[in-house]
Order: structure tokens, then sequence, then C-alpha cells
């Protein structure tokens, strides 16, 4: 049948339009309570130098930031550990067995065996894996056995453990209903996955080909599906055939899976971390696309983890549809507003990972300025921080440490109203500092020394005393208050070091720093408008 040039044209134009459409599509993001990601990164220069003391330190570091295991791992519990062993096969050979960036370190594995054998002596653990190709010569090259990793009660490769090919009875597999299911209304899952009290993903930092980025919902999603039931072939366990990789029905299997049996705890191997993710698919060279990132990430919220590791690798976490979708269920936290990154700070630690935007989504971050961030006014007293800032529209969130440690509560809104509880302080001197964040984790930050007493300190000779309301304003010492004093404590603030500027006398709200207020201050006292300071 021959179609005319007029109906090629128009089918031309609609199919432009829906991929237009489907790039172009924005997601009302559910904004669920406060998460928290901790991010360590190693003082060594090289992923290569790290050792297995290092590792668990790390490890250790980590999960203190987000309060430890002992809320979610107890004696007696059956733990599954699954780590992320997609491949060992590359261009070049094999891989090696540490920080080779695609699989996880057995050494990662080994430090997290450690630290759950010290809650739950009693329990059992279990390794549980999934391979795309079989399970058990992949783990046994990459180290994945007793000798290494002590504490362990079975290494058990997924498609192994779920019964025979096909064997939809099996003992081994439970089916999980899911009627709110966005693409299937049922799935298989291997019984000791599904009944564990306790799931932890550790997946590697890598983006992906086709899904974007491979987080922790990605490592469960596909790699914990039993291949005897959803792989390629009797023997054949690779699960490229379950769903197709180049649409959306991939996110939509990930946000499924998810659900039938959420992940309780995430501990990212981002050692090496990986661009051009999963494999060496998109380059020959193992070395050219290892990104020696140095880092493990923590979390108890899936979808915070992945957000946090997305924006680390410079890409949109906000295009990557299994976060929306899981975000949009409730599942976990999509906007950073809701997520705070405990330890190191995404900008001051992320990289440019390079790597195909796949059809069903993903796209990078191209604005990397911080917005811009003003103290208008500080006052601290009486067991209170009141901080009112001026901030750029694009943030999303402010925090305050007060000596390098982070206050509650983080602030959404309300820039200019800041109220921070500081009862705990000692009296002397600290540091108060803000950080604004766009929704990219791009940050500015102010720096605020002040003084805190709990009452007037009294005077120890040798000191200044403060001066008196006849010379409060008086910058200039000319022995009047006009609007050259309030133009010398402008410039003062802006750090233009003015000429005969005496700072005693400049902070005329008496909250222990000089700031525009205190301009604003002396002008309106010049106009007639106040008849006092402090």
């Amino acid at each position: 049948m021959k179609v005319s040039r007029f109906k090629q044209v128009t089918l031309a134009v609609v199919l432009l339009l829906i991929i237009f459409c489907m790039f172009s599509q924005t997601y009302s993001v559910i904004q669920l309570p406060q998460s928290i990601v901790g991010i360590v990164q190693s003082e060594k220069q090289y992923a290569g130098d790290i050792q297995e003391t290092d590792i668990r330190t790390m490890i250790a570091e980590a999960v203190s930031l987000i309060g430890g295991l002992n809320g979610i791992i107890h004696n007696g519990d059956t733990v599954v550990i699954k780590p992320n062993l997609v491949c060992i096969e590359t261009m070049e050979g094999l891989v090696p067995p540490e920080v080779n960036g695609i699989t996880t370190d057995w050494r990662v594995i080994k430090a997290i065996a450690g630290l759950v054998r010290e809650i739950n002596p009693d329990g059992t653990v279990y390794v549980m894996e999934g391979s795309a190709y079989s399970t058990p010569p992949i783990m046994e090259h990459l180290l994945y056995d007793s000798n290494h990793i002590p504490g362990v009660d079975a290494f058990l490769a997924i498609e192994e453990d779920s019964g025979g090919w096909l064997d939809y009875s099996s003992p081994n597999l439970v089916k999980v209903d899911l009627p709110g299911g966005m693409l299937n209304t049922s799935y298989y899952l291997n019984k000791k996955y599904k009944e564990a009290d306790v799931l932890i993903s550790v997946p590697t930092l890598k983006n992906h080909g086709s899904a974007c980025i491979t987080g922790s919902l990605k490592n469960v999603g596909i790699g914990a599906t039993p291949g005897n039931i959803y792989g390629r072939g009797e023997g054949d366990p690779y699960r490229g055939n379950m769903v197709s990789h180049f649409s959306t029905d991939l996110h939509e299997w990930i946000h499924d899976w998810n659900l039938c049996r959420p992940v309780d705890l995430v501990i990212m191997d981002g050692l090496q971390g990986f661009q051009n993710g999963p494999g060496t698919d998109m380059t020959p060279s193992l070395a050219a696309d290892q990104m020696n990132m140095r880092m493990i990430l923590a979390g108890t919220d899936p979808v915070a983890v992945d957000t946090i590791e997305s924006l680390c690798m410079n890409w949109d976490p906000q295009s990557v549809p299994h976060l929306v979708y899981l975000n949009n269920s409730s599942a976990g936290n999509l906007d950073t507003a809701c997520i705070t990154v405990k330890g190191k700070k995404v900008a001051d630690v992320k990289k440019n990972f390079e790597g195909r935007a796949p059809f069903t989504g993903g796209s990078k971050v191209t604005d990397n300025t911080p917005p811009q961030l003003t103290v208008t006014s500080s006052l601290f007293e009486n067991g209170t921080a009141a901080i009112a800032l001026t901030v750029a529209p694009e943030a999303v969130k402010a925090e305050v440490y007060i000596d390098g440690q982070l206050r509650n509560p983080v602030i959404t809104s309300n820039y200019n109203a800041i109220s921070i509880d500081i009862n705990d302080l000692s009296q002397g001197d600290h540091m108060a500092e803000v950080y604004a964040y766009d929704r990219f984790l791009n940050y500015s930050v102010a720096s605020i020394p002040f003084a805190y007493y709990t009452q007037n300190p009294t005077p120890t000779p040798g000191t200044q005393p403060t001066p008196s309301q006849d010379e409060l304003g008086d910058v200039n010492s000319n022995g009047t208050v006009d609007i050259v004093d309030a133009l010398l404590v402008a410039q003062y603030y802006v750090g233009l070091d003015p000429g005969g500027f005496n700072p005693d006398t400049a902070d005329t709200n008496c909250n222990m720093s000089i700031d525009i207020v205190d301009a604003l201050l002396i002008a309106q006292y010049y106009v007639g408008l106040i008849m006092e300071f402090c």
C-alpha cells in the first residue's frame, strides 16, 4: 500500500511530537518526611589505594551518619545482602575482583557482614545475587566465598535457589500480588529474599544506558528476579527478554518490584564509580570509564540514596522515570529539599559521568551555579539563634551549622524568620554557617562568627567598654550621627575597609555583628524614625 507524501510528513510530525512529550513531561514531586543520606569519601588519592581496614571504617562512618543499625537489625533476624555482580567479562578480559567499578567489591560485603554480625550474632545472613549470566562462576571469580567473607551462612545464586526452570509452584518461590502495579499485577520472588527480616541493597555507583542510573533500586529490580522464572531459557538466566530495556516498561518493572519487597538499607559501593555503565558496552577500556570516586553512600530510603547518587554523577534524578514513579507511590524522597545529606556535600564530590541518554529518559545537570545567599540579620541570645536570609528563587532549602554541627530543622520556607534552638551552647565565641541549596544541591555558604552568653558578661580589665548610647552610630567619631555613618557601615559590611571607621560603635542593634541592618538603623536614627539604638 502506497502512503501519500502528506501522510508520511504527518506521521513524522506526530512521532516527533510524541518524542518531544516524552522528554519534556514534568512530574509532580511528592514531599515526604526528611530522609538522611550519608556520604563518606576517603582522603586517599586513588580508589586502588583504599585498603580493607579503610573500607570498614568508611562503612561504619556512613552508617553512623544515618543513625546506626540498631534500629534496623536485631539479633535473630534473617538478613539478605544483595550485591551487584552483573558480569565479569569485558573487551579487555575479566575484571579484577577489587575496585573495578562494575561489580560490588567483596571487601564492602565483608565489612557489611561484619557489622551485621556484631548486632545479629544468632541470626542468619545470606548473600544473594542473580547475575546477568550464571551466578556461581561470577561469585567465584569475585571472591564471594566464606574464606574471604566470613559470617555469611550461604552465598546463593537466586536462579538456583528458586526452583527449576519455569517451576512456578516451587516452595522456594513466593507469588506477590500487586493490584496497583504499573506493569504487572503479580510477580514471583525468591522466598528467602521476600521473607527476610532485613534486605540490604549494595549496588555500585554507575550510570546506565537503559535505566539512566543503576543504584539500589535497579540493583534489586533486575538482579533479584529469579532467572529460572524470568530468564531467557533453561540454563540461561539473562533477563533481557523479561521486560523491554528500551521503553518505560523497564522503569515500571523496577517500580513494581521494589513495592513487592522494599529495600530496608542501602550501602552503596562508590569506591570507584563507573561512567558509560553498566559495563564496558560503550567504551572498550575499563580504566577509561573508572571515575575514582572513593566514596561510600548509606541510607534507609533507597529513592533518596539513588537521588543523591544521580546528583553525584551530575545526572538529574527527576529525569529518571523509576525514581519519579516510586516517589509518586510515596516509596521515598526525590525532592532534595526533603533529603538531608550528612558527611560530604554533593557539590564537593560530584563528577561529570559521561553516558548515553536512554530513550526512556535521563538528562545531565547543566546548572552548576550555586544560588545567591545574603544574611540580612542575625541574633544569638536567650537560647535562640534568630537569622534572616535573602535567597535566590531557585533555592529549595537552607541549613544552619553551628561549630560544624547541623542544627534542626532544615529550612524550606520563611527564610527571613529562621529560629534555631541553641540552649545547649556553652558561653563564649562560636561560628554559625548558613548553607542555601538549589534542587541540584549546588550551594552557597555564609559564615557568622558570634559570641554567646546566657547573661551579659562582666567586662574584664583591659577590655573595651561597651559604647554609650551617645557614641553608638558615630562610626567616624566626628561627634554626630548622620548619613555618612550609615554609608561607612555599608562599605565596611561589603568589605571596602573605609578609612576612619570605628567598628566599636557600629553594632547598633547589639547582636555581636556588624551588617547592613546596622547601616539601616543609623539612617533611620538620622531621619528621626527611631530615637535610640539597641
